[in-house]
C-alpha cells in the first residue's frame, strides 16, 4: 500500500509559522509563478539541460476534477424557488445551479465574464441576475439556460428588485432601469434630486453625531431642512438598495438617504436619513412585514454597525447601534415567524458572526458559523436567500455556498469545502477514500461526497500551517502540521493529539509503509512504529546549517529515508533513520519535495525538485545531476509509480511525467498549473492536489 507524504514547501513569509531562525534567502511561495530574475543569487547553480531521446507515449493522460468546489469567485447574490431550484452568481460571469437544495451543483455556461451581483426570482417563476456593463440575464427554464437583455445602460448593476409586474434593476452612478413587461424591454427610472422629508426625529440622539444641537431638538426651519437634504443627494449617488412589494411601489436606498414611492415616482417620501458626514447605509432589504436597513459609522466612536427597522411604510421605528464581530457590509434576511407579525431578521456577512433578531431589532443573538461548518477561517457572506420552508442559503468569498436548517443558528458548506491550497494526500487502505491535507482540516473525499475533518476545539479546527495526512493499513489517520501529530479513529470521529511539541514547530511532512511512519520538521525525525500511536524523537541538527532554511519533505523506499528541502539539503538514510549523511545537491537552490522509487531497470532512483524548475536526480545512491524541464516555476512534488514506470512531477506550471526515469519531461494538463502535491496508490492510479481545493485524478487512455 502507498501512503501520502507531505510536500514541505519554502512559506516563511507567507504562513504564520517560523522557526526563529531566517533563511539567508528569503523563498518564494510556489504558485506564485516566479521566474528567473538578472542578477540572481551568485551561489545558484544553474542546471545544465540532459539531452535525451523522447519517447513517444503509447497512451494518453485523461485528467479528471474529482473535488467539487465548483469556483472560488467571490459570489455576489443567492436566489431559488419552492421547488429545490438555488441559484448563485458570482464574479467572471459564473452562475451556478442546484436542482435538490443544495445537495448536488453545476456551472451553468453563460455568454458573459462581466461579474454578476445580484440575483431574483420574479412572481412569474423567471430568474434575473444582474451585474457590471448593465448585464442583466433572464432564465425562463429555472436557471438551465439564460438571455441577455438589452437594459439601455453600461454602468454596473448590483440590485434586483420587483413586483408582479414590474422588475427593477438599480446600481452605479444612479442608475435605475425598470422593465414592464417581463424583462423583455427596459427604460430608465430617474431618482428623486430633493424629496420631502418625513418627520423621524424620534429615531434618537445617537444618529445624529457631529450634527449641531439645536438640529436634534427643535423642529428645523423649511431652508435648514433643505440644505441638510442637499447635502446628502446626488444626482449621480450609487444605488445601494432597492425593494417593490406592490404594482406602483419601489424603495430606493442610497448612502445617506432612504426612499420610496407607492405611485409610480409621481410623489417620494424619504423615511431615514443618515448622519452626515460620519453615517452611511449600506444594505436593504423590503419584505410584506416592512423593511431593515444597515450601515456603518465611520466617525471614530464605536460601535460602528447600525441597523434600522420599520414595520409600516412610512416611519423607522427602531433605529441601534450594534457591537459586533462583523467586518465588512453587513447583508440582511428575514425569516416569517408563524404566530408573530415580527420576522427574524438576520445580518451576516464578513466576519464570525451572524445575528438574529426575533423582536424587532430590541435584541440580538450571535452565532459562531465557522467552528460550526468546521472551516479554518471565515467565509464571508455576500448574499442571502430564505427558502419557503425556513431554510437560509447563503453565498460569499471564495466560492463558499452555506445552509442553515435552524434559522442562522448554525452553518454547513454545501459543496464540500475547501478552496484553500491542497497540501499532502492520502489514499484509504482500501484506495475508496481520498483524505487531503489543508491549512487547518483534512478534506475527505468518498463516493462523490466531500467533507472536512477537525477534531480540534476552537475554530482554528485541526492544526494551523502546511499539514500533512497519511493513512496506516488499518485506516487511522495520522495528520501533521505545526509540530503537532494527530490519530483519528473510528472513520474520523475519534481524535488523539499523540505529538504536541513544546517548541510548535511547524510544517511537517509525513511518509509511511506498513512498517512505520516517519515525520520532519525542522531539525527533528519522528518515528512511530505502532500506528502512529506513539512517536520516537531523532534530532538532525548536526548535519544542518544555519542558513539550510527549516522546511523539509520525507519520502522512502524500503529501509532507505530520503528528507529535502531548505537551501539544497539532502539527507539520506539506509536504516530507517538511525544514521545519516548529507549529500552534495549541487545547488543552493531551495528544494520542496523528493521521493525514492525504482527505476525501469529495477535499481533505486531519487529525484529532488525545487525553485526555478529544478529537477535532480541520483542514480547510484551519492550523487545528483539535473534534468530539464522547460520552465522556471518551481516544482513542489515528485512521485513514482512503479506499475506505470513513470515518473510525476507538480508545481506552478502544473503537472508533468517522466517514462525514462526523469530525463525527460512532457505536460499534463497543461492548462491546470499550481498543483502543490502528487501521490498514488502504487498500482497505477495517480493523483495530484492543489489550489482552489484541486484534487485531479490521472488515468490513461489510448
Amino acid at each position: 500500500m502507498a501512503i501520502g507524504r507531505r510536500i514541505a514547501l519554502a512559506l516563511a513569509t507567507l504562513l504564520a509559522c517560523s522557526s526563529g531562525e531566517a533563511p539567508a534567502i528569503a523563498p518564494r511561495e510556489p504558485g506564485a509563478d516566479p521566474v528567473a530574475e538578472p542578477g540572481a543569487d551568485p551561489r545558484v547553480a544553474t542546471p545544465t539541460p540532459v539531452v535525451a531521446p523522447v519517447l513517444a507515449p503509447a497512451v494518453r493522460a485523461e485528467v479528471t476534477r474529482l473535488h467539487p468546489a465548483l469556483t472560488t469567485a467571490r459570489f455576489g447574490g443567492i436566489t431559488g424557488d419552492d421547488v429545490g431550484q438555488v441559484i448563485a452568481v458570482g464574479a467572471g460571469g459564473t452562475i451556478v445551479r442546484s436542482e435538490d437544495r443544495g445537495v448536488h451543483w453545476t456551472v451553468v455556461p453563460v455568454d458573459t465574464t462581466a461579474t454578476l451581483s445580484a440575483a431574483w426570482r420574479a412572481p412569474s417563476g423567471a430568474f434575473f441576475v444582474a451585474g457590471d456593463a448593465g448585464t442583466v440575464l433572464r432564465s425562463t427554464d429555472a436557471g438551465a439556460t439564460w438571455t441577455a437583455l438589452g437594459t439601455g445602460t453600461k454602468n454596473a448593476l448590483a440590485h434586483l428588485a420587483g413586483n408582479g409586474s414590474q422588475i427593477f434593476a438599480g446600481g452605479a452612478a444612479g442608475t435605475i432601469v425598470r422593465s414592464d413587461d417581463g424583462g423583455d424591454t427596459w427604460r430608465a427610472v430617474a431618482m428623486p434630486s430633493l424629496p420631502p422629508l418625513a418627520d423621524d426625529r424620534d429615531r434618537g440622539r445617537d444618529r445624529f453625531r457631529g450634527m449641531p444641537r439645536d438640529d436634534i431638538l427643535l423642529p428645523p426651519r423649511e431652508p435648514t431642512e433643505a440644505e441638510q437634504l442637499r447635502a446628502l443627494t446626488f444626482a449621480d449617488a450609487a444605488v445601494e438598495g432597492l425593494g417593490s412589494n406592490r404594482t406602483g411601489e419601489l424603495w430606493v436606498l442610497v448612502s445617506r438617504l432612504l426612499w420610496v414611492t407607492d405611485d409610480d415616482g409621481a410623489s417620494w417620501r424619504a423615511i431615514a436619513r443618515a448622519a452626515p458626514p460620519h453615517d452611511h447605509f449600506e444594505h436593504l432589504h423590503v419584505d410584506a412585514s416592512g423593511f431593515v436597513i444597515t450601515g456603518r459609522n465611520t466617525h471614530p466612536h464605536r460601535p460602528d454597525l447600525f441597523v434600522a427597522l420599520g414595520r409600516t411604510p412610512s416611519r423607522v421605528e427602531l433605529w441601534q447601534d450594534l457591537s459586533t464581530r462583523l467586518i465588512g457590509p453587513p447583508v440582511i434576511a428575514t425569516i416569517p415567524r408563524p404566530g408573530s407579525d415580527r420576522p427574524r431578521v438576520l445580518l451576516a456577512g464578513d466576519g464570525y458572526d451572524v445575528l438574529s433578531s426575533i423582536d424587532g431589532g430590541a435584541s440580538w443573538a450571535s452565532s459562531e458559523q465557522s467552528a460550526q461548518m468546521q472551516a479554518p477561517y471565515s467565509l464571508a457572506k455576500r448574499a442571502l436567500w430564505v427558502a419557503a420552508d425556513g431554510e437560509v442559503f447563503a453565498a460569499g468569498d471564495s466560492g463558499a455556498l452555506m445552509h442553515s436548517m435552524d434559522q442562522g443558528e448554525s452553518w454547513a458548506l454545501l459543496d464540500g469545502g475547501a478552496r484553500e491550497p491542497l497540501w499532502g494526500g492520502a489514499l484509504s487502505a482500501d484506495g475508496a477514500t481520498i483524505y487531503a491535507a489543508l491549512a487547518h482540516a483534512v478534506l475527505r473525499g468518498r463516493d462523490g461526497t466531500w467533507e472536512l475533518l477537525s477534531p480540534g476545539t476552537d475554530r482554528r479546527g485541526l492544526v494551523a500551517c502546511c499539514t500533512d495526512v497519511v493513512v496506516t493499513p488499518d485506516d487511522a489517520i495520522i495528520v501533521a502540521g505545526e509540530g503537532s501529530v494527530w490519530r483519528g479513529t473510528d472513520d474520523g470521529t475519534r481524535w488523539t493529539k499523540v505529538v504536541d511539541p513544546a517548541r510548535g514547530d511547524c510544517c511537517w511532512s509525513l511518509w509511511g509503509d506498513a512498517r512505520a511512519i516517519h515525520g520532519i520538521d525542522r531539525d527533528v525525525l519522528r518515528s512511530s512504529f505502532d500506528g502512529g500511536k506513539t512517536w520516537k524523537r531523532t534530532p538532525l541538527g548536526k548535519l544542518l546549517r544555519r542558513d539550510d532554511g527549516n522546511r523539509f519533505d520525507i519520502s522512502g523506499l524500503g529501509d532507505e529515508l530520503l528528507v529535502v528541502g531548505g537551501q539544497g539539503v539532502i539527507l539520506r538514510s539506509p536504516d530507517r533513520g538511525k544514521t545519516w549523511s548529507r549529500q552534495d545537491a549541487g545547488t543552493t537552490e531551495y528544494l520542496y519535495g523528493g521521493f525514492i522509487g525504482r527505476s525501469a531497470a529495477g535499481s533505486v532512483l531519487a529525484i529532488a525538485v525545487g525553485e526555478h524548475g529544478m529537477v535532480l536526480r541520483s542514480v547510484d545512491g551519492k550523487t545528483w545531476s539535473p534534468a530539464a524541464t522547460g520552465t522556471t516555476e518551481p516544482w513542489t512534488g515528485v512521485y513514482a509509480d512503479a506499475t506505470r514506470g513513470e515518473w510525476f512531477i507538480t508545481g506552478a506550471a502544473g503537472l508533468m511525467r517522466s517514462r525514462d526515469d526523469g530525463l525527460t519531461w512532457t505536460a499534463v494538463a497543461p492548462e491546470q498549473r499550481s498543483l502543490r502535491h502528487v501521490f498514488g496508490d502504487g498500482r497505477g492510479r495517480v493523483f495530484a492536489l492543489g489550489d482552489a481545493g484541486v484534487v485531479l485524478r490521472v488515468e490513461d487512455r489510448p
